[in-house]
């Protein structure tokens, strides 16, 4: 999963992230989670209330839907999950990000699990005040990875381009409007985010 975030900036807001595995496999699928920051660091979390880990297994029961919540102290922290399974099984990722004061739900976002990819296409829509795109990386290599990313306008025209490095066991979460920040300026782009990597 390339997006994981619990804990909370303040007192009374909290952010959980709640996990669903699902798997049509008659016999069931197991396995560990291994959770890492940005840095690519071990990142501990509590699942289910079990004592703070930066891995925890997991296991779904045949032809079933498993729910794991991540939970944290009340520092704001985000990373990403590696899932390591018994096998080439079938099993969906979801997971979906709560935010909470004191025991009230003000908003969740969803993100489904990632495949590893060497090239990616995504549609990007920024507009002042009303709408942004956030995209999230990545590096489950054991070395630094870099990433090339290309802005393209609505003809297909390169706007501008950078490369971005992630550190080994790495992640990158942020809006297309931090990554561009002229797109900051324009009142209402359409474009689409080219990704590539050597890996």
């Amino acid at each position: 999963l390339p997006q994981v975030a619990f804990g909370g900036p303040a007192a009374g807001l909290n952010m959980k992230t709640v996990l669903y595995f699902t798997t049509n496999v008659a016999s069931g699928v197991f396995g560990t989670a291994d959770i890492f920051d940005d840095d690519g660091n071990p990142l501990r979390a509590s699942a289910d209330g079990l004592p703070m880990s930066s891995s925890f297994t997991f296991t779904v029961a045949g032809n079933r839907v498993s729910r794991i919540v991540l939970s944290g102290d009340q520092t704001l922290r985000a990373g990403w999950i590696r899932l390591t399974l018994c096998g080439s099984v079938h099993l969906i990722s979801n997971a979906i990000f709560q935010t909470f004061i004191g025991s009230g739900l003000v908003s969740q976002a969803s993100v489904l699990e990632s495949p590893p990819i060497q090239l990616g296409l995504i549609y990007v829509k920024a507009q002042s005040g009303a709408a942004n795109v956030g995209v999230a990386f990545a590096n489950s290599e054991s070395s630094a990875n870099t990433i090339t990313l290309q802005l393209f306008d609505r003809a297909g025209f390169l706007v501008t381009s950078r490369d971005i490095t992630l550190p080994a066991n790495g992640h990158l979460a942020k809006f297309v409007t931090e990554i561009f920040p002229q797109l900051v300026s324009v009142a209402d782009f359409d474009g689409a985010l080219s990704v590539r990597s050597s890996t």
